[in-house]
């Protein structure tokens, strides 16, 4: 696993003790921290690979200066990949945590860059996902509350923490930006300040309403970058291109 930001707290007694002891007590009498582990939900959400990113969505604002902190991208996880070859595309598997400031926000969507183009900028191809979620042991402060496919986000006291958010396997394009040998992939979170918009599986997907109502991040990723050998072109010293030519082979 290659953790792109702060650290946080290991799971991994916890985890295997909840799912052991879910079915044991009544629903109830269950009560999940700010922190439970979104491993343990059934995923109810949209997602989808290949989509235009917000710049060149239609209702794409003038800019996006994602100063606003309702949500907020937090910790980045990555893992089942230690290396890319550098210009090819790449598959891991991507768990987040989210930072809500604010009482309730809807459709908050998660856009990762498939081609190293950063979401904010024209031309960059995305995977997007809303919000995982579950129908039995579900996060509370989820609720779909304007009837779409996206959940929303209520939070009474407007602070709290979605943690481990298991986005599943996502492509991507193995670039390294800042020239530090690891790889570097751009993430945006957009989310609405009201409700009422189209959501659903296949499109179309909700963007952020004004400049700012978004979150811009760029994970520096632990995932080795490695130089792509390309193609090396040998004078094979025959003429066997018909011009009069020597003549050439591919390697590497």
């Amino acid at each position: 696993m290659s953790t792109l930001s702060k650290a946080r707290n290991n799971k991994s007694t916890l985890i295997p003790f909840l799912q052991k002891c879910i079915f044991a007590v009544p629903f109830t009498a269950l009560v999940f921290s700010a922190n439970l582990s979104a491993q343990l939900l059934d995923p109810l959400r949209i997602f989808e690979q290949g989509v235009i990113c917000p710049a060149d969505h239609p209702e794409a604002p003038n800019n996006f200066v994602c100063t606003a902190n309702d949500i907020k991208l937090d910790v980045v996880q990555i893992s089942g990949l230690a290396s890319c070859v550098e210009g090819e595309v790449a598959t891991a598997t991507f768990n987040i945590d989210l930072e809500v400031n604010a009482n309730i926000r809807y459709n908050p969507m998660v856009w990762i860059s498939e081609n190293g183009i950063n979401p904010t900028v024209t031309g960059s191809m995305c995977f997007v996902s809303s919000i995982p979620d579950g129908p039995i042991t579900h996060i509370p402060e989820l609720l779909f509350s304007d009837a779409n496919s996206c959940a929303d986000i209520e939070v009474p006291n407007n602070k709290f923490t979605l943690a481990n958010l298991n986005l599943g396997e996502v492509e991507f394009l193995c670039v390294d930006t800042n020239s530090d040998g690891k790889a570097d992939i751009p993430i945006l979170v957009t989310w609405d300040n009201s409700g009422g918009k189209q959501c659903a599986q296949g499109g179309p997907y909700p963007i952020n309403e004004t400049p700012s109502k978004c979150s811009s991040f760029i994970a520096t990723t632990d995932i080795t970058v490695e130089q792509n050998p390309g193609i090396n072109l040998i004078k094979a010293g025959t003429l066997n291109d018909g011009d009069g030519t020597p003549g050439v082979r591919a390697s590497g």
